[in-house]
């Protein structure tokens, strides 16, 4: 089941009702599951940051999974200045940066 996710992460994280459904799942299941999501939503977080659906995942995945693990050092890491400017200016970018600094 996890291969079939990863696999379609990101057209289930676009959609409407799909990113609900991931989101209940890192309620439901351990890092060790889900770490094929968290690796494909950690490579396209810039442009995944920016849309209404997948941001909310991503919002998910820091407060959840992302907070205190390599991952939530890489993702400060990862990001340069414009990166972080370009998020501020979108809605959805804002969102996942204030996730990010409240985490």
């Amino acid at each position: 089941m996890f291969d079939i996710l990863t696999m379609n992460t990101e057209h289930i994280i676009k959609n409407e009702f799909g990113n609900y459904f991931i989101q209940e799942a890192f309620d439901l299941f351990g890092i060790n599951e889900l770490k094929g999501i968290s690796e494909f939503i950690f490579s396209k977080l810039r442009p995944l940051a920016k849309e209404k659906f997948s941001s909310s995942v991503i919002c998910k995945c820091i407060s959840s999974y992302w907070r205190g693990t390599s991952y939530y050092e890489r993702l400060k890491s990862k990001m340069n200045t414009s990166e972080i400017v370009e998020l501020f200016k979108n809605k959805e970018g804002n969102k996942v940066l204030l996730e990010l600094m409240v985490s």
